[in-house]
Order: structure tokens, then C-alpha cells, then sequence
């Protein structure tokens, strides 16, 4: 992180999102569409954040419409023309968000439940923990399984841990159990293990959603849930 960057740490996050705007179908999208979809709203909501800090016309601009995107080591999109606007894509299911900033962040949101094999209705939750578990297994630390056997949330620990490694711009590339999320008594407001410190804020989210953000430091943080 270069000093400018620390310097703005704590200033105010923009998260734009955006319920029922990508498509689904039994068959599932196409990767490419969705990600053409996904760069469009990236546009936008970069508009209308810039926008809402007067740095930028809320309605866009010729200067928005030509930003360009392009991919740090480890696949971390960002703007090359514009190092000062840091920015964090998630998406699942059909909901769709971003956070600005003007120093790296994280953000994540995981829908509950997972997309796959369809299984009989009544045998549906028993999946369901056993697929948790699976991953708690493979990717959680120690902690944070003692956590989920206290009955945590697994999404909200996903979301979590998911936010970290964007923020940090490693992805899978980062042992997820070489830091912790949350303790046997809860969920963390910070991480805690190897890598970069970092705090971490679960917000408000769509029903049947976990949504976490992840920064240095976090302090005022604006969610516009309407884009043009």
C-alpha cells in the first residue's frame, strides 16, 4: 500500500448494489455474459459513486464510458487510469455489488445455499450441512469451525474470509486457514493470522444473504442499492 493510499484509509466506502439484475436460467449463463453485464454495472456504479462525491456528473460521461479494466497477478481487477478508485466486485445468484474506495478494499456476498446437482427437497438441508462442512473442513481455521459448531453462520464466515483475500488482491492464491474470521465466541471485526491487518464489517444484506466488507480501516460506509 503507497503512503497516499494510507493516508486515505478510513475515508467513507461506496457500495453500489443492485438485487434481480443478473440472469438465470435452468441451464445456468454463460460466464462471458455475465461478465459483460458485470463490467456495466462496474461502469455505472463507478459513475454514480464518483458522482455522489462530486468528483464525477452522477449521469456518467464520455470519461467513464472509456475507463479501461485490467488484471493485477493475481486476477484483481482494477483501472489503470484511474489509481485513485479502488474497487471490489461480488456477485451471487442474481444480486450484483461493488465497493469504492480510495485505498484497497474487499467486499463479498454469498447467497445461501449452493447452485449444483438438484437433490429431493427433504434431503435438501442434510446436503447442505455436509457440503459446509466439506469446505469448513478444507478451508476454515481452527477457530472458525469451533465457531460453526456454536452454531455461527457458515456464509457469514465465506463472506468474510472471500473479502479478505479480495482486499489483499491474492484470491484462492491465500491459505483461507492461515487466518481467522471469527473465534469459538463469534464473528471477528478484524483479521487475525498471517497477512496484511485488516478490519472487517458484516452489513446489512438482501434476505438470505451475507455480505462483508474488508479494509484497513473502515469508517463511514455508503450503500446505494438504485443505479440509472
Amino acid at each position: 500500500m503507497t503512503e497516499k493510499e494510507k493516508n486515505n484509509s478510513g475515508k467513507k466506502i461506496c457500495i453500489c448494489l443492485k438485487e434481480n439484475i443478473l440472469p438465470v436460467g435452468k441451464n445456468g449463463v454463460p460466464a462471458a455474459e455475465r461478465k459483460t453485464l458485470s463490467h456495466r454495472l462496474l461502469y455505472e456504479a463507478a459513475s454514480l459513486c464518483l458522482g455522489q462525491s462530486g468528483r464525477l456528473p452522477a449521469s456518467g460521461g464520455p470519461e467513464a464510458d472509456s475507463w479501461r479494466i485490467e488484471e493485477g497477478k493475481y486476477g484483481k481487477p482494477y483501472f489503470p487510469e484511474h489509481p485513485e478508485l479502488h474497487f471490489s466486485i461480488s456477485h451471487s445468484s442474481t444480486v450484483w455489488c461493488c465497493a469504492f474506495s480510495a485505498s484497497p478494499v474487499g467486499l463479498d456476498i454469498q447467497m445461501h445455499g449452493f447452485t449444483g446437482k438438484k437433490v429431493p427437497q427433504e434431503k435438501v438441508q442434510e446436503q447442505l450441512r455436509l457440503r459446509q462442512k466439506r469446505i469448513a473442513d478444507r478451508f476454515f481455521h481452527p477457530s472458525e469451525r469451533l465457531w460453526l459448531k456454536n452454531g455461527g453462520d457458515f456464509f457469514d464466515v465465506w463472506a468474510a474470509k472471500e473479502s479478505y483475500v479480495k482486499y489483499i488482491g491474492e484470491g484462492m492464491h491465500r491459505s483461507f486457514e492461515s487466518f481467522a474470521t471469527a473465534d469459538e465466541n463469534g464473528l471477528l471485526p478484524y483479521v487475525k493470522g498471517e497477512g496484511p491487518r485488516a478490519q472487517l464489517r458484516h452489513l446489512p444484506a438482501p434476505a438470505g444473504c451475507s455480505l462483508c466488507l474488508c479494509a484497513e480501516r473502515i469508517g463511514g460506509v455508503e450503500v446505494l442499492s438504485e443505479m440509472a
